[in-house]
């Protein structure tokens, strides 16, 4: 080994050493970027669930919700129909973390547009699954009407 060759070995770790410390800094930055973009996403969902139950004289109705992951695809909605009766919606987006948040965060909107109308509860669950056939994704879903 030459004079050079034995210099430049040291040069060369201190380089890499250098570049690995960059890419470790690169790395933790990424996952706190991700770690608040999460929060985020997780404090929309929570603000797409329903904030006031309607009372009702028929029934008690309480609502919960914890996902797997900062997000996901469950939700639930308590929406009062132009019948003057409530609809109470469950649905389950196959999948999890964003994905899924955002295909439950289209059929929830998707559901409260079609129950803005007079459609029946049969008619509005089958305008969603129409619509969830255009945009993709598999999602279960439940809509029961009570007499408020």
């Amino acid at each position: 080994m030459t004079g050079v060759q034995t210099c430049a070995l040291p040069i060369l770790r201190l380089e890499k050493a250098i570049e690995l410390e960059r890419l470790k800094a690169e790395n933790l930055l990424f996952h706190q970027r991700l770690e608040t973009e999460l929060d985020i996403a997780r404090k929309i969902q929570q603000i797409l669930l329903p904030q006031h139950i309607p009372s009702t004289t028929t029934i008690d109705i309480g609502a919960s919700s914890q996902s797997a992951k900062q997000v996901g695809g469950d939700y639930h909605d308590i929406i009062e129909l132009p019948s003057g009766n409530l609809g109470i919606a469950i649905g389950d987006v196959s999948g999890k973390g964003m994905p899924a948040a955002l295909l439950m965060a289209n059929a929830q909107a998707s559901l409260r547009r079609y129950s803005e109308s007079t459609y029946s509860p049969g008619e509005i669950i089958y305008r969603l699954n129409d619509h969830r056939l255009k945009v993709g994704g598999f999602h279960k879903q439940g809509l029961k009407v009570i007499d408020k």
